[in-house]
């Protein structure tokens, strides 16, 4: 006996499997829309579904994929780094094209489970190359952009220390002339002084001689024989105090003058080491000089400046060396981008607690009379014009090293100017 046929149902199974038919081929639609390559693999990592853009990402035809191992057609015979337990990976790889060009990819992975037992996996991936080639571009540009900021943050503290630097040049100079004319004046008179008191004395000699022995009303206040020995020594006392303001008047001269705007121009640093160590060799002859310099580029400069800081830091080493002492220059150019020139001495060295003074104007440690504390000054003034600096060290008892460094790209306003 035949069963009874139901209509109804068969009706209902249509309706089903033409729901089916729809969905499945939404989803096909979907998958093949897709912008990302998207590959479904089985339990052994091969590939049973690739998508049109996991083809033209890749360069593969989807036949030629299928059935293959994924990493095979990923890495060639390279191990698959995706391959793992994880239920989800999210990462950034670099596959390889058919033709074996390198593209870099943004990958997800996540395993398909069936009632807790994996049956499976679905890899998606974007080719992010260009996105990466753009996040070069703008860190690149960040990087060169932050350059740029420290150059001009550079220069702007340049200018305004050097705006300073004038302005403190011409009030040095300002006092340095309003002391020195008067000092003329000074150091004139006392010359005087000195022959009116010699006139004097012999004339009161003169005198005791003719009275024959009298005395006038009043001699026995005055002790003429200590006044002839004391006066010359004040007179000298005060001529040595004259000098010594009319050397800090020079230095002072100097230092403004240093401040000043100069003469930029192309120069040999090596003839200009050369030239302040002679002259360091006319100031003092019981020690021991020596020079090595490796190829010096030219220097956009001020030479006469250079020359100035060269022979202040030879002459502060000079002050610190024993009797037949050693002094080394050295020249060099170790990064292409600077010039060292280092003064290196075995003198006394600088007590630590000094250091951070020693550029500072009138500093001195030596005795009065020794020195005004403007050579390292100057020497540090003349570096910052010319956009670089002095390194010190120094060890007490074992002597210093001040090295002048001199960038080769010279981004100061007076030397652009000077161009």
């Amino acid at each position: 006996m035949e069963p009874d046929h139901n209509p109804a149902g068969d009706s209902q199974q249509q309706q089903v499997l033409a729901a089916f038919a729809r969905w499945s081929r939404t989803y096909e639609l979907i998958l093949h829309s897709a912008s990302e390559g998207i590959f479904s693999l089985d339990t052994n990592g091969c590939i049973t579904f690739a998508n049109p853009a996991a083809s033209r990402l890749l360069g593969w035809p989807v036949e030629d994929m299928l059935t293959q191992p994924v990493a095979a057609v990923l890495y060639g015979d390279k191990p698959n780094p995706l391959a793992g337990e994880a239920e989800f990976q999210h990462r950034r790889q670099v596959f390889l094209q058919r033709d074996g060009s390198p593209i870099v990819v943004e990958c997800n992975q996540a395993l398909i489970l069936e009632e807790d037992q994996t049956v499976g996996a679905v890899l998606m991936f974007n080719d992010i190359s260009e996105r990466e080639r753009a996040e070069r571009a703008l860190q690149d540009t960040l990087t060169s952009l932050e350059q740029t900021n420290r150059r001009l943050t550079q220069t702007h503290d340049q200018l305004l220390h050097a705006e300073k630097l004038a302005a403190i040049g011409q009030l040095a100079a300002g006092v340095a002339h309003e002391i020195n004319t008067p000092l003329g004046y000074i150091q004139s008179n006392l010359g005087a002084m000195a022959r009116h008191l010699e006139d004097l004395l012999t004339l009161v000699d003169a005198y005791e001689s003719a009275a024959a022995g009298q005395q006038p009303p009043g001699r026995e206040r005055i002790d003429l024989d200590f006044l002839r020995q004391d006066a010359p020594q004040v007179l000298a006392e005060t001529r040595q105090g004259i000098s010594r303001v009319s050397t800090v008047v020079r230095h002072l001269l100097e230092f403004s003058s240093t401040c000043a705007s100069g003469e930029w121009r192309q120069a040999d640093l090596e003839a200009i080491c050369r030239t302040a160590a002679e002259r360091a060799c006319q100031k003092r002859h019981n020690f021991r000089l020596e020079q090595r310099y490796d190829a010096l580029p030219p220097l956009h400069c001020l030479p006469e400046r250079l020359q100035q800081a060269l022979e202040n830091l030879i002459d502060n080493a000079l002050l610190a060396i024993p009797a037949e002492g050693m002094v080394r220059l050295h020249g060099s150019c170790p990064d292409g981008r600077q010039i060292c020139l280092t003064v290196e001495d075995n003198g006394c060295g600088i007590a630590p607690q000094h250091l951070e003074s020693i550029f500072n104007p009138f500093f001195t440690t030596r005795p009065v009379g020794s020195g005004e504390g403007m050579g390292l000054s100057v020497a540090d003034t003349v570096a910052r014009l010319h956009g670089g600096n002095i390194e010190v060290e120094s060890s007490p008892g074992l002597g210093s090293r001040f090295t002048l460094h001199l960038p080769l790209q010279n981004n100061l306003p007076q030397a652009k100017a000077a161009e």
